[in-house]
């Protein structure tokens, strides 16, 4: 391999590092942010007057809440080591240009090395808590709201038979059997006071009427 060759590696391999960097930067900031929008719509739910909450669709919403709390722990600890980690780093650099010793060189190395791995450590955990969270925010929902998302239309018999109340199927709809004969009275009463309304009428030939 010539001197050009390993130049070209080494210059790739700063470039790739530099693009590792910034992708772990963004990639703890959006779960941090996804983090918090989760804890953001788990607390408006649970203040929600109109939300029913019942076992055991409760108890998965509320492990949800906690691990997207833990979740944006995560990222904050996430963050910081990686900024002392970038500000060790920078010493280190400094050190080395005023001619420091090699123990205290080495000293930073190691530092700055276990900034790095915790860095990665946490922000493996923070994805894995803000996943489960997630996973168990969406098992949640739908025990709570299963019945709006696929509502079930029940049969009219089988509704009478089990309140013990009779209902009347007209056309498309069903009503009990008392409202049936409150609107068919109602009915007859409309039509006797139109044909009242007919008969007391003066109709000239080609004369039309209209019946409100």
């Amino acid at each position: 391999m010539t001197q050009t060759d390993s130049k070209d590696q080494l210059e790739t391999l700063r470039r790739y590092e530099a693009l590792r960097r910034e992708q772990l930067g963004a990639a703890i900031s959006l779960i941090l942010g996804l983090s918090a929008a989760g804890v953001g719509f788990c607390i408006s739910r649970i203040v929600d007057k109109d939300t029913r909450f019942s076992a055991p669709g409760s108890y998965y919403f509320l492990a949800a809440v906690g691990l997207f709390i833990f979740a944006v722990g995560l990222g904050i600890g996430a963050t910081f080591t990686r900024l002392c980690d970038f500000r060790l780093t920078a010493r280190k650099l400094r050190r080395k240009l005023r001619r420091a010793s090699a123990a205290e060189l080495s000293k930073l190395k190691k530092c700055t090395d276990a900034l790095g791995a915790w860095t990665w450590r946490l922000f493996t955990a923070q994805s894995i808590a803000f996943g489960i969270g997630v996973l168990l925010l969406a098992v949640s929902l739908w025990t709570l709201r299963r019945d709006q998302l696929y509502p079930t239309v029940q049969n009219p018999k089988a509704a009478a038979q089990q309140s013990g109340t009779n209902f009347v199927i007209t056309g498309k709809y069903s009503v009990d059997e008392v409202t049936h004969k409150q609107q068919m009275a109602e009915c007859r009463d409309k039509i006797a006071k139109s044909r009242a309304g007919i008969n007391s009428l003066t109709i000239k030939p080609g004369e039309t009427f209209r019946l409100l």
